[in-house]
């Protein structure tokens, strides 16, 4: 059977810094064009390419007629109970599905019962990794219950994180959920909660890193590999980060 590879997280000049403080240095987070991140990813073997820009899909809009690209985003989502904001990848969407999206976002229980709804394939992008400064274990827990796909590799976060991720999903029981679920009183809409699918993406910001970190599914073709991602069926490869690669990469933006 044929495989595919994906790097599933890569950022294009349309993911606007969310930040004020930065938003007064700079507009946004990556500067590599769209059309760039396709050749790139294209060179270095991805078979299908996507943009997940911070709640936009202008960059995958801009190179949807080029062959194999599909449409997702990163999205920024909230616990409402504390405003506490996590990264949420969604792929293969189209813009009335993003619009929905948006609209959802300020609400993690709502939107992750509309992507069930619509079967639209999502992930947790750097679960060690706080968003706002507010991520602590409660929200750790919940996403657990409400979540079926994690990236635990990233191209911009610690190898050491990305192993310890991989250990405490594959640890996972269906009584540990359901107690983690009890505790929260947060229901799990998947018949196999403690069974997680692992993905891997690049995070790329600078352009050096774009198909270096990435997943390998079944083929070829997307909605394949689409349903070997939400079966499980798929692995995280590439390199991991580290504190020089981010260095690289702030350099690089910069």
């Amino acid at each position: 059977m044929r495989v595919c590879k994906v790097d599933l997280h890569v950022h294009s000049p349309y993911s606007r810094v969310e930040k004020d403080v930065l938003r007064r240095v700079i507009s946004s987070e990556s500067y590599t064009l769209p059309e760039e991140i396709y050749y790139k990813a294209k060179k270095r073997g991805m078979d299908f390419v996507t943009v997940t820009d911070h709640n936009s899909i202008e960059g995958a809009l801009e190179i949807a007629h080029l062959p194999s690209v599909f449409i997702s985003e990163e999205v920024t989502v909230k616990f409402p109970e504390d405003g506490c904001s996590i990264h949420v990848v969604v792929l293969d969407i189209n813009e009335e599905k993003h619009r929905e999206i948006q609209r959802l976002k300020d609400n993690v229980y709502e939107l992750v019962r509309y992507l069930h709804s619509e079967n639209i394939v999502h992930f947790v992008a750097h679960p060690f990794s706080s968003v706002d400064g507010k991520l602590r274990k409660e929200h750790w827990e919940k996403m657990l219950v409400l979540f079926d796909i994690f990236e635990v590799r990233n191209g911009t976060q610690k190898e050491e994180d990305s192993l310890l991720l991989e250990r405490i999903l594959k640890d996972l029981s269906p009584e540990k959920i359901e107690e983690i679920a009890n505790k929260y009183n947060v229901a799990p809409l998947s018949q196999t909660p403690w069974k997680k699918s692992m993905v891997a993406g690049s995070d790329d910001h600078s352009g050096l890193y774009i198909g270096k970190t990435y997943t390998v599914g079944e083929g070829p073709s997307l909605s394949a590999f689409l349903n070997s991602i939400r079966e499980g069926r798929c692995k995280p490869e590439g390199r991991g980060g580290s504190y020089l690669t981010i260095g690289h990469s702030i350099y690089a933006t910069g």
